[in-house]
């Protein structure tokens, strides 16, 4: 009886620990505030760090489930035999029942509160991203290209002086004086105009340049903002999943608890 209902603990257990394949986004958020606790700004969080789940809580879980596992294989074989100390076998048996109903609460209670610190934190994460998005896009917009600008301005506006006054030497030289004065006049007056735009073309020019390549490291960083964000849609998305799983899987174990003959508790530690 005793052998059977400790058998019975055994996949509840198993099932307690979490998945490296299904919970790993949650074990990367709470992987994070185990090794990084100073990137987090609230005491509460550390202090919440030792009930989340981790991935050495689960391999330290699942060795012990596998121990035990392997000791009530044993004691089912030894049983039918003589030799075995049927009193301390049953001592054992609720020692080893005791433990894996107590990882199974433990590790599914830690599961239920990894999977709400993780919705909590990425959605604090993705606000806090969406923050620096808008304060990069605003320094973006008052990014300032006046110095290139003046400085294409002059360079265009000499160049373009130059290549009017040479084409001015050439029309001269055709003509042999067969233009009027009026029509020298207004040849004047649209080569300065000209020159007076190209110049303007050359400020724009110089200014969106200089405007680009100071604000090339801050769309960068929007786009690893973004990347970032992406990332924390998706772990919220499969937290809220995996929270909605684990607790209807301690819904089930307490249900299976309250149906059972609660086990002696676990002897003091000398």
């Amino acid at each position: 009886m005793k052998l059977d209902e400790a058998w019975d603990a055994v996949p509840w257990a198993k099932r307690a620990v979490p998945s490296l394949e299904e919970d790993a986004a949650i074990l990367e958020v709470t992987e994070r505030l185990i090794h990084s606790p100073n990137s987090y700004a609230f005491d509460s969080d550390l202090k919440r760090s030792s009930e989340l789940p981790s991935l050495a809580k689960a391999q330290a879980d699942m060795a012990t489930i596998q121990s035990i596992e392997h000791e009530l294989a044993n004691a089912r074989q030894a049983l039918p035999t003589l030799h075995v100390d049927i009193g301390r076998l049953s001592e054992r048996l609720t020692e080893m029942r005791g433990q894996l109903e107590k990882i199974a609460q433990r590790s599914f209670g830690a599961n239920v509160e990894g999977c709400q610190f993780a919705i909590n934190e990425s959605e604090r994460r993705k606000a806090n991203l969406e923050n620096l998005i808008g304060s990069l896009n605003q320094t973006i917009k008052t990014t300032s290209g006046v110095g290139m600008g003046l400085a294409f301005f002059f360079a265009f506006l000499m160049g373009a002086m130059f290549l009017v006054q040479l084409l001015a030497a050439f029309v001269s030289q055709l003509s042999l004086g067969l233009l009027s004065l009026a029509t020298r006049r207004t040849i004047a007056v649209t080569s300065l105009w000209a020159v007076l735009a190209i110049a303007i073309v050359g400020a724009i020019l110089g200014s969106k340049i200089s405007r680009d390549n100071k604000n090339r490291p801050h769309r960068a960083e929007i786009e690893k903002h973004y990347r970032s964000i992406g990332d924390c849609v998706r772990t919220l998305a499969t937290a809220r999943a995996r929270l909605e799983v684990w607790k209807q899987n301690l819904y089930a174990f307490q249900a299976w608890q309250s149906r059972r003959t609660p086990p002696l508790p676990l002897p003091a530690a000398r």
